[in-house]
């Protein structure tokens, strides 16, 4: 569905700035998500908080294997189920239900031997990385990226 009234947001070099729509709109940035996810990473890599390279929980993957869509894993968009779901507006499937099912080939090929993207890896980060914090990612995402640039205007939606 095509948004009839988008709003828009610009800032230009000189500091003028201006858009369409009211002041203070949201905008997602949806799978920029990603990008966020990865920075945090590779700087707790730079605070030698978590290693790229160690298998992750008894698996065969790593980090490094996840963030660069390496790992073998599977992703839930190729599910009919899944495209069904979106199409129809539905509520967001409870994550244990998503994984069991898009993970219920296992993987698509052994780590690093291959390329497929998945939004699975990127979650399985996450949880990697809030675990060896004990932060969250919204945390996380303040406390290493916004607070140190000055953008006090993002925050990580939590829900729907």
């Amino acid at each position: 569905m095509i948004n009839a009234n988008p709003q828009t947001y610009w800032i230009k070099s000189s500091d003028s700035e201006g858009g369409t729509g009211l002041k203070g709109s949201l905008f997602p940035y949806w799978s920029f998500t990603k990008t966020v996810i990865a920075i945090c990473t590779l700087k707790l890599r730079e605070e030698a908080i978590v290693d790229l390279d160690a298998p992750i929980d008894g698996t065969a993957y790593t980090l490094r294997h996840l963030l660069a869509h390496t790992s073998g894993l599977p992703d839930y968009s190729h599910l009919t189920e899944y495209a069904r779901a979106v199409q129809a507006h539905d509520v967001s499937w409870a994550r244990d239900e998503m994984l069991a099912l898009a993970l219920s080939a296992g993987l698509l090929f052994e780590p690093g031997q291959g390329w497929s993207y998945s939004n699975i890896g990127y979650m399985f980060v996450r949880d990697a990385i809030e675990a060896a914090t004990g932060q969250s990612l919204g945390q996380l995402v303040r406390t290493m990226i916004c607070l140190p640039l000055g953008l006090q205007s993002i925050e990580l939606a939590s829900t729907q």
